[in-house]
């Protein structure tokens, strides 16, 4: 019982040998084994006597192994405007079956976004259309997929790992303005404070620079104090008036957004 593979115990009816593995078995590493069996009575005898043995060939039956990919977990860095086609990463595969002389290919299990396209030989992963970091399918700036590597056997086995990529954020967001109404009283107009939204993240979002657009810089103006505050800086009639107003984020992306200004006599 070289490697202790194997336990031998006595049957409940102390009249037979139960032998079992306490180890598991690798066809690939040894196909057989040779176990000698001693049998003694459970009370000495009177004189001594021969011990009784028996030899056991145990012969390790071949099954079908998953492949293993070498990296189970491959976390990558890339940028999230890397272009089409451009090479991620690879997976390979080793099979440890190595008598039934298998092919492993390969093949994306989960790729909830749709951004990536594997070689079905080589197990290159490349991207197949543009990556979002803002995407709903990225979680702190990670997105996971799952690679499958598959024997050809008649009754095919799946290794699977997973592939993690963090996205490198770029300024590809231009910022907004949350209010689209806002109310001014033309008898004692008060600033009112502008709130933004910039789906980037940090160092590609605020602090935001707004400009009035058009003849409306006229009536009104905008002030940094800290924050952005819309000033109603001459009186007007009692009406709505929309105003073009130009966000910029900090990479100077910018994006304009129509407010409606309703201004009472009060």
């Amino acid at each position: 019982n070289e490697g202790g593979f194997f336990n031998v115990s006595t049957g409940p009816n102390k009249m037979e040998g139960i032998i079992e593995t306490i180890k598991g078995l690798d066809f690939e590493a040894t196909d057989k084994y040779t176990l000698l069996v001693t049998v003694e009575n459970e009370v000495p005898f009177a004189t001594r006597l021969p011990t009784a043995t028996a030899t056991v060939i145990v012969h390790v039956v071949d099954v079908n192994e998953n492949p293993v990919l070498i990296l189970y977990q491959n976390t990558i860095v890339a940028p999230e405007n890397l272009p089409v086609n451009s090479e991620l990463t690879s997976y390979t595969a080793m099979d440890p079956d190595t008598a039934r002389m298998q092919t492993v290919w390969y093949q994306v299990g989960s790729d909830p976004a749709g951004w990536l396209n594997v070689s079905k030989d080589t197990g290159l992963i490349r991207v197949k259309s543009p990556m979002d970091r803002e995407s709903p399918f990225v979680r702190d700036g990670n997105y996971e997929a799952l690679i499958l590597a598959i024997g050809n056997d008649a009754c095919p086995v799946t290794g699977t790992g997973t592939l993690i990529i963090h996205l490198e954020d770029v300024n590809d967001n231009a910022p907004t303005i949350d209010q689209r109404e806002i109310t001014f009283c033309s008898e004692d107009p008060q600033p009112v404070q502008l709130s933004f939204t910039d789906r980037d993240g940090p160092g590609n979002a605020g602090p935001f620079r707004v400009e009035v657009r058009g003849c409306s810089r006229n009536d009104w103006t905008v002030e940094t104090t800290p924050g952005v505050h819309l000033t109603l800086k001459s009186k007007l009639e009692q009406d709505e008036y929309p105003i073009v107003l130009r966000v910029y984020d900090t990479g100077d992306k910018f994006q304009d957004s129509v407010v409606l200004m309703k201004v009472y006599d009060c």
